[in-house]
């Protein structure tokens, strides 16, 4: 079973899986938190919003894109993590690599969009600030740079190109 792998280094890609999860642990933390109205919404809340739950947030097309823009390349990296541990190929880490950095651009969008689009939606009383983004959020972003980094020292990429 533990065949040597050419193109991989084996001590990064074993970190692979438990980069993977940890971005998956983070939807129990705040996600929006804003102590004025007393919201706090977690990536579950989020979740249910995109699948339409009422009660979450109200109706609002901006804060489907904030949370497609969470959850879909996070999703996405979760699938290519899967297949790239059970398949272990480095063309499939290359993939990883792709996804793990769609998922940082991602985050850093809603870094960018998030005052815009949560003032726009009417959904809370007071103005918006990026400090109001929860640790739920912030921790996905950090996860998502350091897999990127595990992902890229796995694939025998310098990491000095981010």
């Amino acid at each position: 079973m533990n065949k040597r792998l050419d193109g991989i280094l084996m001590r990064y890609f074993k970190l692979l899986p438990v980069c993977a999860i940890l971005p998956l642990l983070c939807l129990f933390l705040p996600f929006l938190s804003v102590s004025g109205d007393k919201v706090r919404i977690n990536g579950f809340g989020l979740i249910a919003h995109i699948f339409g739950v009422e009660g979450v947030m109200g109706a609002s097309e901006g804060i489907n894109v904030i949370s497609l823009l969470i959850f879909v390349p996070a999703a996405l990296v979760i699938l290519a993590s899967l297949v790239t541990v059970i398949f272990r190929k480095k063309s499939l880490l290359y993939a990883l690599c792709t996804a793990y950095a769609l998922n940082l651009i991602s985050a850093i969008l809603v870094v960018f969009l998030a005052k815009k689009i949560i003032d726009g939606a009417g959904f809370l009383s007071v103005g918006f600030l990026v400090k109001n983004l929860g640790a739920g959020f912030w921790l996905m972003m950090i996860f998502a740079l350091t897999g990127l980094v595990i992902s890229m020292r796995a694939a025998k990429i310098n990491p000095g190109y981010i």
